[in-house]
């Protein structure tokens, strides 16, 4: 998550255990999946329209066993879960709320071009 205005990332809930975290993230970043800075882990455009869009092919037609529909959708609903956890209890006041959208604008459906 992005932290902005004076607000630091604050994940609503661990993600995983500290040590493997970082590990996980060191990696992601050194393959270049990943940007990571003080506040921040910018996930690169193209392994998030990948992880965005279901493998067509079932695991029996040498489809990818991560990439699955039901998989995909499950994702989506975690990350939107994660967000609402995230989300001010009010929206009366923008400063309260404006460190959720970058994270709340990367959480969408891209859009079909053909």
């Amino acid at each position: 998550m992005v932290g902005t205005r004076g607000h630091p990332p604050q994940p609503p809930r661990p993600l995983a255990e500290p040590v493997q975290l970082t590990t996980t993230l060191g990696d992601l970043a050194a393959y270049s999946m990943i940007t990571l800075d003080a506040s921040a882990v910018t996930v690169h455009r193209l392994v998030q329209a990948v992880a965005r869009t279901p493998d067509s092919r079932t695991v029996a037609e040498d489809g990818d066993p991560h990439r699955q529909p039901a998989d995909v959708h499950a994702a989506r609903d975690e990350a939107t879960d994660l967000l609402n956890e995230a989300r001010p209890a009010t929206t009366d006041d923008p400063a309260e709320w404006a460190h959720m959208a970058p994270p709340a604008a990367t959480h969408r459906r891209p859009r079909r071009t053909h």
